[in-house]
């Protein structure tokens, strides 16, 4: 609550509204990097991966002493290669569908990205599977159909259906998820009582 007050009588955020084309990336300069990957929903819409940039060491100087390291780069040699790590993947409103298309590199960092922040719309019987896809909507039993393909540390469930209160969401959550997915999902529930 604190932290609230505080931000309440800060000054605005001064931001750029970036609109990503698919395929496009946009270069942070904190050293991050955005991709887009094609999600299915029932108008266009697109996910995003947020990469960190790495230098490493080039693996053909592996085990070159620090001097001769040193000599190369002082001679102009690039000793170095940057290395993308996608650390958060976002999908917005999608079906499933979007993990059944072609692969795409950039879905496939999405799928392992260290967080990953997925719709999750429709749980119980009130939905079938069918319905959700023709409202553009994530249904429970299309997700862990493909549970096989996360490999993600965390997987934070978005944008419930707002016929579900919280104990029903967690119930049917801990009931459909088999216990090595759940126990990496969490879902956000703030503002659902």
């Amino acid at each position: 609550m604190d932290a609230v007050l505080e931000l309440q009588f800060s000054p605005p955020i001064d931001y750029e509204v970036l609109e990503l084309e698919a395929g496009q990336d946009f270069e942070l300069p904190s050293g991050f990097l955005c991709r887009t990957f094609p999600t299915t929903h029932a108008i266009p819409s697109q996910g995003y991966v947020l990469y960190s940039q790495r230098k490493k060491l080039k693996a053909e100087l592996q085990g070159k002493s620090q001097s001769e390291i040193k000599e190369l780069r002082l001679s102009g040699v690039d000793v170095s290669e940057t290395h993308q790590v996608p650390e958060i993947a976002f999908t917005g409103d999608t079906t499933s569908a979007f993990l059944d298309a072609e692969t795409n590199p950039t879905l496939e960092d999405a799928l392992k990205a260290k967080v990953l922040c997925i719709e999750m719309t429709f749980l119980g019987d009130d939905v079938t599977v069918e319905e959700a896809r023709g409202k553009g909507h994530m249904h429970v039993t299309d997700f862990v159909a493909h549970a096989h393909r996360f490999q993600n540390e965390t997987i934070v469930l978005i944008h419930f259906s707002p016929r579900y209160k919280r104990s029903e969401i967690l119930h049917q959550l801990d009931v459909m998820l088999p216990p090595a997915l759940r126990a990496k999902c969490v879902p956000l529930l703030n503002g659902i009582e």
